[in-house]
């Protein structure tokens, strides 16, 4: 894993910063907390977490001024959110980054949404983690913490952190006691009490939420929905006042992107800036298969004739490609009377089809979705394989208005809010074996 520290210049301050990985999209970076790659390399979860970030992006990981190998903050000086966007702003140009993503965890994320509203023409995409708008005390770890009183916040901080840090941010990961104390070890190195009790006000001041509407790019929301740290009602509140967010609520208590659930939550995020996962092994692609079609269109053809029929499709395509945009999908082809799309994960395929069907209705149009999570080959624009197979045959046995989906799909499923009914044992065209199909509803 080659990690390069770097510096960047914000007036009198000096902000340093990792480059890491070679791929070809370019990732800023702000952590909530503190993540030097260098120091937390030895920690097995922050490695692996770092190795698959590198997989597919270049990234650019900031040390927050106060932190690691940043200046340090001395006391009575404030360092307000405009001189910190700054030091965000010195580090982007130092690496002459043009378009990239970003990604933020805790109060990374609202650093970063402040950051995109006032360069929008630098954002791609942008990856929410655990994050908030304005964090609110008493329903984050500070108010679970010191309750009322803040002066003693910092403190107990601390203490979670040299002490039981894994019991807070990663609860569902079970780390051997080693490697809790390389993680505790890793703290030791980018802080200390007086760090901490200098930091929490800046993170006290933060507020995006004026902001929130002038976010243009996509935002992809993901938080646990137990999450000890940060409540999940901040993520909603994200979800519901950015205008181009999907939310990903996934089930448990872990606060980090690394813990129990980073499988799920890594391939959420390649899928979301990249628009495809890297399969097992490296041979193909990892995608999510969906297929849809207009139900009786051979009776809408025969009523509207082939001209209106014509202005018809074309408006279905249309729509398509923007929710699929939406979700982080690919529009891979039209198929006449309907679509062949692949998604990086279920959860998003299952959104977007919803939203597909409900669009589609408001122009007279019903469809019907087949999907399937599986390898699939590219050849160019298109892509092949048997998922693909699997979710054409799947789709040849939905009803109008419904989302089939294979028992892959059903159990690659993370949010919470998707429910399910079952649809029995099926036997597929062409295909081995008895598939377990269900319902997403």
């Amino acid at each position: 894993m080659s990690i390069e520290t770097r510096y960047a210049k914000n007036g009198d301050a000096t902000i340093a910063y990792q480059v890491s990985g070679d791929a070809g999209l370019d990732l800023l970076y702000v952590p909530g907390w503190f993540f030097n790659p260098e120091i937390f390399r030895d920690v097995a979860p922050l490695r692996r977490y770092s190795e698959r970030l590198q997989s597919f992006a270049r990234v650019i990981s900031v040390e927050k001024r106060g932190f690691g190998m940043s200046d340090r903050v001395t006391d009575g000086v404030t360092v307000s959110t405009a001189e910190r966007l700054a030091d965000i702003s010195a580090v982007a140009d130092a690496e002459g980054l043009k378009r990239i993503g970003l990604m933020g965890t805790f109060e990374g994320g609202a650093l970063l949404l402040l950051w995109a509203a006032q360069n929008p023409e630098r954002v791609s995409r942008i990856v929410l983690i655990a994050s908030f708008a304005k964090l609110i005390w008493e329903k984050s770890i500070f108010g679970r913490l010191a309750a009322d009183d803040r002066s003693a916040a910092a403190a107990r901080l601390w203490e979670v952190f040299e002490r039981n840090s894994a019991d807070y941010f990663c609860p569902d990961l079970p780390l051997p006691p080693q490697q809790k104390n390389q993680l505790s070890r890793g703290i030791r190195l980018e802080a200390n009490p007086r760090v901490i009790d200098r930091w929490l006000p800046m993170v006290y001041e933060l507020d995006a939420t004026s902001c929130l509407a002038e976010v243009v790019a996509s935002v992809l929301i993901i938080h646990s929905d137990r999450d000890i740290v940060v409540d999940v009602e901040h993520a909603r509140y994200l979800a519901a006042n950015l205008p181009n967010a999907r939310f990903v609520e996934v089930r448990g208590r872990d606060h980090v992107p690394w813990g129990a659930n980073a499988d799920a939550v890594m391939n959420a995020i390649e899928g979301f800036l990249t628009g495809r996962i890297a399969a097992p092994g490296g041979r193909g692609v990892e995608s999510t298969i969906m297929f849809t079609d207009i139900v009786d269109s051979t009776r809408h053809l025969a009523n509207a004739g082939d001209e209106a029929w014509r202005s018809l499709i074309e408006a279905h395509d249309r729509i398509a490609a923007e929710l699929l945009e939406q979700f982080g999908g690919r529009f891979v082809q039209g198929t006449g009377d309907g679509v062949l799309a692949s998604l990086p994960t279920p959860d998003l395929a299952i959104h977007c089809a919803k939203s597909l069907i409900n669009r589609l209705r408001t122009v007279g149009m019903e469809i019907r979705v087949g999907i399937h999570t599986g390898t699939c080959e590219i050849y160019g624009d298109n892509i092949v394989g048997l998922a693909v197979n699997v979710a054409a045959r799947i789709l040849a046995l939905a009803g109008a208005g419904e989302v089939l989906i294979s028992q892959k799909v059903h159990d690659g499923v993370s949010d919470k809010t998707i429910d399910f009914r079952a649809r029995g044992d099926h036997t597929l065209k062409g295909v081995p074996g008895q598939w377990q199909l269900y319902a997403a509803i």
